[in-house]
């Protein structure tokens, strides 16, 4: 089980039948503790949470890191393409 903190670009992070892309995460404006997690959902949608680094999200697929880059890329584009 992963968590936040250990999450790298790209990283396709499945949780029971829930799956999507890590994108990216930052700083929660408000609440400095947590994090502002960015997401593409399995079903082609963008997903947000606020979570604590330490939280754990679900199991991630070991990847090569090229191969990472080009999921990030493929999650990126689709998220900048009208729907």
């Amino acid at each position: 089980m992963a968590t936040v903190k250990e999450l790298l670009p790209g990283d396709l992070v499945t949780s029971g039948a829930a799956r999507a892309v890590f994108i990216a995460s930052c700083p929660h404006p408000v609440w400095h503790s947590w994090l502002l997690v960015i997401w593409r959902m399995g079903d082609g949608s963008i997903g947000l949470d606020v979570l604590r680094p330490g939280d754990e999200v679900g199991d991630v697929q070991p990847i090569e890191p090229a191969a990472r880059a080009e999921r990030l890329a493929e999650a990126l584009i689709s998220a900048a393409s009208p729907a």
